[in-house]
């Protein structure tokens, strides 16, 4: 009788059951890899936008006042003084956009507004300064972005309208008036109002006729958490109508009108922006007594030029709630989760970065 060789019924399936065990095992294993690499992929991709917002903050905020003043009522080299006082920081407390506040009480985001060379940090020679028309010396260093080869479309964004010509004169006093257009051919940029002119021996004013006075261009921008209007630079995704972002915008010389289509985005899925200042409340000859206000007060919105620094706290979130990752309610301090719905116990993680910078253009 011939025997032949094989697996019994039973032995194939104790096989089958136990590759099973260890497929199901290797799945899971997989699925749970897979989830942890794209938590921490999402917690990246907060992290990136905290920093690269940080950097692009540094370089407005120690631009503040700028080629400018911190504050032309107080600043006894703004002379004449224009009509509304300008200052070179200003700041409004939590009246950026929110969440389910209900929810995530302890998101607050400020907004600020700096005034200095923002547009252009370069200073420029004038040929002749006469009534509102202030014509540009295109022989300089200076000029040659636009002036060689000849780009109107640089002079033209340089010199917008609505923004602010500062001019000073020899003796080192200013006068700060808004542009109203400008003339590349003729080299000529025309303001909202007319010059102020030396009188005799007066030191304030035009001289000379205006020739060989230096100038440059000041602007207004702010930072604010809002939803990114469509269209805005840098926004990858305008389909999520809970998502919140950092937005820089220049603005007009009222300093709150945004120009159109100036709106870039520094930081996405942002869920608080939190500034303070660091004053200097001593009076000279004192030594500096520096406090550190966590609200604006008037005192030092008044009084920019005694802010020695700025400190700020920016909070960005994951895309989306982490099912590992439970919603409690924040009962004060850091933010660590952020609630993106009502219904799903669950929380998206939130990576937050504070520093400070010292504002040079304002400690005088």
């Amino acid at each position: 009788m011939r025997f032949e060789k094989g697996f019994t019924l039973i032995e194939l399936m104790v096989s089958v059951g136990v590759g099973a065990i260890v497929v199901t095992g290797l799945s899971m294993l997989a699925a749970g890899s897979s989830r942890a690499f794209h938590e921490e992929h999402r917690i990246s991709e907060a992290q990136l936008e905290v920093r690269f917002a940080v950097e692009r903050l540094r370089a407005d905020l120690q631009r503040a006042g700028y080629l400018g003043t911190p504050n032309s009522a107080t600043d006894q080299n703004v002379d004449p003084k224009p009509p509304t006082p300008l200052v070179a920081v200003d700041l409004e407390d939590g009246v950026g956009d929110q969440w389910l506040p209900g929810k995530n009480t302890t998101a607050d985001p400020d907004r600020i507004v700096l005034l200095g060379a923002f547009r252009d940090s370069e200073v420029y020679l004038t040929e002749s300064i006469v009534g509102t028309d202030v014509v540009i010396d295109d022989q300089t260093e200076s000029a040659r972005k636009w002036a060689n080869p000849p780009r109107q479309e640089v002079f033209e964004q340089i010199f917008a309208p609505d923004t602010f010509l500062r001019i000073e004169n020899p003796a080192g006093f200013s006068q700060i008036i808004a542009i109203d257009s400008a003339d590349f051919g003729a080299r000529r940029i025309r303001l909202q109002a007319a010059v102020v002119q030396a009188v005799g021996e007066q030191a304030q004013g035009v001289m000379l006729l205006g020739r060989g006075h230096r100038v440059n261009v000041l602007s207004f921008v702010d930072y604010q958490v809002m939803q990114s209007p469509v269209g805005s630079l840098l926004a990858r995704d305008e389909t999520d109508g809970r998502k919140l972002d950092l937005v820089r915008r220049e603005l007009l010389s009222d300093g709150v009108t945004a120009i159109a289509c100036s709106e870039r985005v520094v930081a996405e899925y942002v869920v608080d922006f939190d500034v303070s200042f660091l004053q200097d409340t001593a009076i000279a000859p004192n030594p500096p007594n520096l406090v550190l206000l966590d609200s604006p007060t008037s005192a030092a919105i008044a009084n920019p030029q005694s802010i020695r620094g700025i400190r700020f706290r920016l909070s960005t979130r994951t895309r989306e709630e982490d099912a590992g990752y439970p919603w409690i309610a924040p009962a004060g301090g850091p933010l660590f989760r952020y609630k993106l719905d009502d219904i799903t116990p669950n929380a998206a993680r939130v990576r937050t970065i504070e520093t400070e910078f010292v504002v040079p253009g304002l400690g005088r």
